[in-house]
């Protein structure tokens, strides 16, 4: 037998034959970080914490992406309303995630709106650009056709 370790048969993502494993630590720990403060920890917590919790939320975010892929399968393709799926035993996870799309789509809105707006003003400042190339400039008249005010007489 031979003393190198058996290959094992996993099906983790980005793991097989011409993918490279990605290696995610401390992807959230800034994240964490200022989470774990804001939930009461102390301003610095240890590497250790902020490590075991970047475990396992990148566990739990593997863990939802494999439930997502598995009710997706029928379809061949992820849609959001898988993940809606995935989480309806859970009321207050959908009810964020239903608030999150909710925001997402009123922002993408809003951007819109602003977009159009300023094209407008973009399309208006133009007409008026051509307008004022199409006229030509009012030439004054020669000085000696310009009136002058009429001298007021004063009788003292």
């Amino acid at each position: 037998m031979d003393d190198k370790e058996p290959q094992k048969d996993s099906k983790e993502p980005g793991v097989g034959p011409g993918r490279k494993k990605t290696v995610r630590k401390g992807m959230f720990s800034k994240d964490l970080k200022l989470l774990m403060y804001g939930f009461g920890d102390v301003p610095h917590p240890s590497a250790d914490s902020i490590a075991l919790m970047d475990d396992l939320v990148i566990d739990y975010i593997s863990e939802m992406c494999q439930k997502v892929l598995t009710a997706s399968e029928t379809r061949g393709r992820i849609r959001v309303e898988d993940f809606k799926f995935v989480l309806r035993k859970d009321p207050k996870k959908l009810a964020r995630v239903e608030e999150l799309l909710y925001m997402n789509e009123d922002i993408r809105r809003a951007k819109q709106l602003f977009d159009e707006s300023e094209m407008d003003q973009q399309q208006q400042q133009q007409q008026q650009q051509q307008q004022s190339q199409q006229q030509p400039p009012p030439v004054p008249p020669p000085p000696s056709m310009q009136q002058h005010p009429p001298a007021s007489s004063s009788s003292n």
